[in-house]
């Protein structure tokens, strides 16, 4: 038997699907171009932590979550480019926490 998934799990996943298909429609959807831009604006360094980042050591982080609690999209200007050392420090803490 696969692997059973409660409710929250599959509303949040849902939300998801939802909130990418809604950020496609915009021009601003976070492609490999917002990734070299994002990662330029910063002078290729982690935002949360200052370490350096290139082309493979980063993941995607939402500044407003990417979930059905927030609702952030998955567009430029939302997502940061992070090591993930830092994303897990950062863990749910909003930005101005950090």
């Amino acid at each position: 038997m696969g692997k059973v998934y409660a409710y929250g799990d599959a509303s949040n996943t849902a939300t998801r699907v939802f909130l990418s298909e809604f950020s496609k429609q915009f021009n601003t959807f976070f492609g490999v171009r917002h990734k070299i831009e994002t990662l330029k604006y910063f002078d290729y360094q982690c935002p949360y932590s200052g370490e350096s980042i290139d082309g493979s050591n980063y993941i995607e982080d939402h500044i407003i979550p990417f979930n059905k609690g927030d609702c952030g999209l998955h567009l430029y200007g939302n997502v940061l480019l992070v090591t993930a050392e830092a994303n897990k420090a950062k863990h749910s803490k909003p930005l101005a926490e950090i």
